[in-house]
């Protein structure tokens, strides 16, 4: 996952191991089942670990802990939904800052 480009990406990032999204790298790990909320409902599925690291911007590092549907912000560099979760990594899809929607 190398994209500089101005529109959506989804990419599949395997566990243990990280994809980079201009200056944003995005490591990937700890899978496993455990119950969750999204949209007003609990469900057992499988979550992720994202290690979030930004180019010459260590005070906005990340650790997060995602579920399928759950979006992820990352102030002046991207917006992160999380496609999918699978034993073999995560299915992300990154919007550029510029081109993200507010919520």
């Amino acid at each position: 996952m190398n994209q500089q480009g101005s529109s959506d990406t989804t990419t599949m990032i395997a566990k243990n191991t990280q994809g980079t999204f201009g200056d944003v790298r995005i490591g990937v790990g700890n899978i496993w089942e455990e119950q969750y909320t999204e949209g007003g409902r609990t469900t057992n599925g499988l979550t992720a670990g994202l290690w979030i690291f930004i180019r010459n911007h260590s005070d906005q590092n990340q650790r997060v802990r995602v579920h399928p549907g759950q979006i992820v912000d990352v102030p002046g560099q991207c917006r992160i939904r999380v496609v999918s979760v699978e034993q073999a990594g995560v299915r992300l899809e990154l919007t550029p800052a510029a081109a993200a929607p507010s919520r």
